[in-house]
């Protein structure tokens, strides 16, 4: 079943539900993880549920001065606070990246993301290629829900530091500001996983020419132009390997 949402912005604007796809060139796959609900049997390393009230310490701050992080409010929730800027300023946490194969997945939710057509916002997963020893010139590939040139959306982009960005390698228009986001490596190949509700994924891109091999994942948000700041909540992040 697919539709439409109303609400501003939402002219035109596709949404999709468990089963079925809006998205051009996108793929429904069967679910192929445990409800989100719950907590892992076995949490790895990487993982958190960002219930206490501090950062944890496997994190590190990509661009610190462009945000502000609060955890635990609201309750098991990381939040990224931004200010709204003139032009591209990404920003959020990271952690090294898993070797081998691996699934990444979290949800995210952004509760302001402007009205006009020429800002843009985002709130999602990224992979870097080195934020720590090059933080102001790494590679990132990001893989995002936010407003894009006035179009609420779904995108997997890549820039080519955190200010500029280089190219689109999927996008198209979801009338949603929440969404669970997933990652998936195997081997040389990069598959990136779209959803509504955590149980019914649609595979969205898969590529095994990547930009670059990244050294870390994160979260990540943007606020260009919106005139008011920005709140990107994620509830958990989680790594399968």
């Amino acid at each position: 079943m697919s539709g439409f949402l109303t609400g501003p912005g939402a002219t035109d604007a596709p949404f999709v539900t468990t089963g079925s796809s809006a998205l051009p060139n996108a793929t429904v796959v069967p679910a192929f993880v445990s409800h989100p609900a719950a907590l892992p049997g076995a949490p790895s390393s990487f993982d958190d549920e960002f219930d206490g009230t501090t950062l944890d310490a496997k994190w590190s701050e990509f661009q610190p001065l462009e945000h502000t992080l609060s955890v635990g409010s609201p309750a098991s929730w990381l939040k990224i606070v931004k200010p709204s800027v003139s032009g591209t300023r990404l920003s959020g946490v990271y952690q090294p990246i898993p070797s081998g194969n691996w699934d990444i997945l979290t949800r995210t939710t952004i509760s302001q993301l402007g009205t006009g057509t020429t800002n843009y916002t985002k709130a999602g997963l990224m992979l870097l290629q080195d934020a720590a020893g090059s933080p102001n010139t790494t590679d990132i590939w990001l893989f995002a829900i936010g407003r894009d040139a006035g179009a609420w959306s779904v995108m997997i982009q890549r820039y080519s530091d955190y200010q500029t960005f280089s190219a689109d390698d999927f996008k198209d228009k979801v009338y949603v500001h929440h969404a669970y986001l997933r990652i998936n490596r195997t081997e040389a190949t990069y598959t990136f996983y779209f959803s509504l509700d955590g149980l019914g994924w649609i595979k969205v891109f898969s590529t095994s020419t990547p930009p670059f091999t990244p050294a870390h994942v994160g979260l990540m948000a943007n606020n260009n132009s919106t005139g008011e700041d920005l709140e990107a909540a994620f509830d958990f992040f989680r790594v399968q390997s």
